[in-house]
């Protein structure tokens, strides 16, 4: 069986913000600098206990003496181990998984599996889990926003016919015919990174709008050192860091928008975003970018850096955050327009060659690249050709007036600056995971 203990009113959560070392994160190798878990989290294990509202604003005086529920989000999966009755929570990112398919009025039943390869059927609108050999105890729990409002029932038009609803009977009725039907309430999912400024569920930050951070506009002309600064440099004997980006920060609600633009938040959930912080590629980048700008009149180059998506599979991304996009590799996509590195304006785009990997986890990258002045591309180009003034053009792309795809044949003129890693919401939630 699976309960959520029963929400606060508010609806709101966030990450914490602290960085953490994990030295083999999610096998992407390199260093990786992960989010810290909040602090004075606890989940009691008797039935009908709330959420603390107060500890999600960071208010709750009583800590570890509170009896309510302490967790980062307003909402906390858990099943019950029918060995010893102990209630056990998924894993960070299941939570976020299951929560978004619940929130969806579509989904009445969902997959779970575990590491052993155990699997179960989840029943959204009853909570009952089968086979039951390992967890039990169906409970059903509701939303009590309302409920503790008094408003147990609600009156709305609609098509200019007016409904009651009641949230006792869970039905709506047509006032004027008397008609009734039964209805499924749900709660809205929001991500963390619309909800993050809301609450203090774990440690406070200082965090930068894209105005206070250089090189976050792709329309900007920096140039300089690694701009985002806090991140630490690659240790001997490594070559990049991946720090994970705080839902807070103005680079992760970008991120996020621009990857959901075409796909959508109901097929997939952005699990973490990470910066990329390799100086040698950056150095090599900026100098590529500085002597780009330097050779075209000042109000074009603006046009000059694009923000575009690469898909890939798990065990590439250690290579590209070590030794960048490489061309010499592009016949393993295709090479429609050339053979060199292939980006693209749209997320769905680039998903197509992001392979799913262990737990069913997907990897995008949302690289900086120099595209300059570009033309269409042709299968036999491992350049761009020459422009009307003899100088070569700096990319080639699949149609001249709206481009959607990009190639780079040179790996100076591309970064991979933000790593994306999701799951599509129709996999099975990794309960450990």
């Amino acid at each position: 069986m699976a309960e959520k203990p029963k929400r606060p009113h508010l609806g709101l959560a966030q990450y914490p913000l602290l960085l953490t070392l994990e030295p083999e994160g999610h096998g992407l190798g390199g260093q990786v600098l992960e989010l810290a878990g909040p602090e004075e989290v606890h989940v009691h294990q008797k039935d009908g206990i709330l959420i603390c509202d107060s500890f999600l604003l960071g208010q709750c005086l009583e800590r570890e003496r509170c009896p309510r529920h302490h967790t980062p989000n307003p909402f906390h999966w858990q099943m019950r181990r029918q060995a010893d009755g102990v209630w056990l929570s998924i894993g960070t990112s299941a939570q976020q998984h299951l929560e978004n398919l619940y929130c969806s009025t579509s989904h009445h039943s969902v997959k779970l599996v575990d590491k052993a390869g155990l699997s179960w059927t989840l029943n959204l609108n009853s909570m009952d889990l089968k086979p039951t050999q390992l967890y039990d105890r169906p409970v059903r729990w509701e939303l009590l926003a309302a409920f503790e409002k008094g408003m147990w029932n609600h009156a709305f038009e609609l098509r200019g016919r007016l409904y009651n609803v009641d949230l006792k009977k869970m039905t709506q009725r047509n006032v004027r015919t008397g008609f009734t039907r039964r209805i499924l309430h749900r709660p809205i999912f929001r991500p963390p990174w619309r909800l993050a400024p809301h609450l203090r569920t774990g440690p406070g930050a200082t965090l930068s709008s894209p105005s206070a951070i250089p090189g976050e506009d792709p329309q900007g002309t920096y140039w300089g050192p690694y701009p985002a600064s806090w991140v630490p440099k690659a240790p001997v004997g490594t070559m990049y860091t991946l720090a994970e980006v705080a839902p807070a920060e103005r680079a992760y609600e970008t991120t996020c928008t621009l990857f959901h633009k075409t796909l959508a938040e109901d097929k997939a959930l952005v699990l973490a975003v990470y910066r990329v912080r390799n100086d040698y590629l950056w150095q090599k980048y900026c100098g590529q970018k500085k002597f780009m700008a330097q050779i075209r009149p000042c109000a074009s180059r603006r046009f000059l850096e694009r923000h575009l998506f690469h898909g890939t599979m798990a065990s590439k991304v250690q290579p590209i955050c070590e030794m960048n996009f490489d061309p010499r590799v592009s016949g393993e996509n295709g090479e429609a327009y050339g053979q060199g590195s292939y980006f693209a304006t749209d997320a769905s785009y680039s998903h197509t060659y992001a392979k799913l990997g262990e737990a069913s986890l997907c990897h995008m990258f949302l690289a900086k690249v120099l595209v300059g002045r570009s033309a269409r591309g042709k299968p036999r180009f491992r350049r761009p050709p020459p422009a009307h003034d003899g100088r070569l053009y700096d990319s080639c792309t699949d149609c001249a007036k709206k481009p959607q795809i990009f190639v780079i044949f040179d790996s100076c003129q591309c970064y991979p600056y933000f790593l994306i890693r999701y799951k599509l919401l129709s996999e099975p939630v990794a309960v450990d995971s």
